[in-house]
């Protein structure tokens, strides 16, 4: 089965601490909910390989990972074994050319005057280009303007 996993629930760094907090709706920000929410997602593959773009490694990157601690919240995904082929093509391509992270990109979340690099990508805007199509529940979804907290309210992981 393949599913999404999403990263924060009140671990990781300043970066990830940021991104929690700017891109939680103002309730959430004014009763401190805005540490539970997520600030990265993954598209995880039925063998366990993961895909994303990577603050971290500078790139979008697929690799196998180990899930610990209570970091990660995992959300599955509704599609078919032929579709999964598709994706994880498509997602092979990005890591073949060399797809880099785009660090700006990801202020667009809260500054909507910053333009997307077109040869680069963030978590979610990568996830959500390769998964939206297949998912209705993100479909409406813009991904180079949407956080992981954007698809995490999309599927019913944060109300």
């Amino acid at each position: 089965m393949m599913y999404l996993a999403f990263y924060g629930n009140g671990y990781g760094g300043f970066s990830n601490k940021f991104i929690r907090y700017w891109t939680s709706p103002l309730t959430y920000k004014l009763n401190g909910k805005w540490r539970a929410t997520f600030s990265h997602v993954e598209i995880v593959f039925s063998d366990g390989m993961m895909f994303s773009a990577s603050q971290y490694e500078g790139h979008v990157r697929l690799k196998p990972h180990s899930f610990t601690g209570k970091a990660w919240v995992r959300k599955p995904l509704s599609i078919s074994a032929k579709h999964e082929g598709i994706i994880r093509k498509n997602c092979e391509v990005l890591v073949d050319i060399g797809v880099g992270y785009d660090y700006l990109g990801v202020l667009g979340f809260v500054l909507p005057f910053v333009k997307q690099e077109k040869s680069k990508a963030f978590c979610s805007e990568v996830c959500l280009d390769m998964i939206s199509a297949y998912v209705p529940k993100l479909s409406h979804l813009d991904s180079g303007r949407s956080s992981p907290n954007d698809i995490g309210f999309a599927l019913g992981l944060l109300s």
